[in-house]
């Protein structure tokens, strides 16, 4: 049990959820880098999870004046899926997808399901990411460094965390990207 912080009339800095964030994803990859992460799945629906997450992100996109669109045509998928650990790849996915992306641009959530798989696709109408630098996107570190990126921010760590979680769960994550038009990112479970 823990007490707020705040509750207790202690002063925190702003920075503070940044570096807690920050300290956790290093706490996270080093767990994933000496396999101690066992995932802890249930059978939950897939669609009503996307939705909250992408709900959270929704008054973000608002202020940036993005357009930001969730579609799935099944009401509900049943999906077996560790809910702590998928939210982590959930949220590194769309804070990137709005970081890279301008005012005026979109970013679309799509989630389909075939007999044999489920299939989320995040969109997004951001920089993009150059031929040399896509096939190292999830490298442990790696930060393509364009003169168009946002630099300086984050350790470069999200998307291998978010790529050996995918794993974890027997699934598949790609990216498709053209420096300039944005980037696809479509995971398969």
């Amino acid at each position: 049990f823990t007490i707020p912080l705040k509750l207790l009339g202690v002063s925190v800095s702003p920075y503070y959820n940044e570096n807690y964030a920050v300290v956790n994803e290093l706490l996270d990859f080093k767990k994933l880098e000496h396999q101690q992460i066992k995932l802890k799945v249930f059978k939950g629906d897939w669609v009503a999870f996307c939705k909250e997450i992408y709900l959270s992100f929704k008054e973000f996109a608002y202020q940036k004046n993005i357009k930001f669109e969730f579609e799935c045509p099944s009401p509900t998928i049943e999906l077996w899926f560790d809910k702590n650990q998928m939210e982590k790849v959930l949220y590194n996915l769309f804070s990137n997808a709005l970081k890279f992306t301008s005012t005026g641009g979109s970013v679309k959530l799509s989630i389909t399901e075939t007999e044999k798989e489920v299939k989320l696709e995040l969109v997004d109408q951001g920089i993009g990411i150059s031929k040399k630098h896509l096939s190292k996107i999830f490298n442990q570190f790696y930060q393509a460094n364009d003169s168009n990126s946002v630099n300086g921010e984050g350790f470069g760590l999200g998307l291998t965390i978010s790529s050996e979680i995918i794993k974890l769960h027997q699934g598949e994550i790609t990216v498709k990207s053209k420096k300039g038009e944005g980037s696809t990112f479509t995971i398969k479970l």
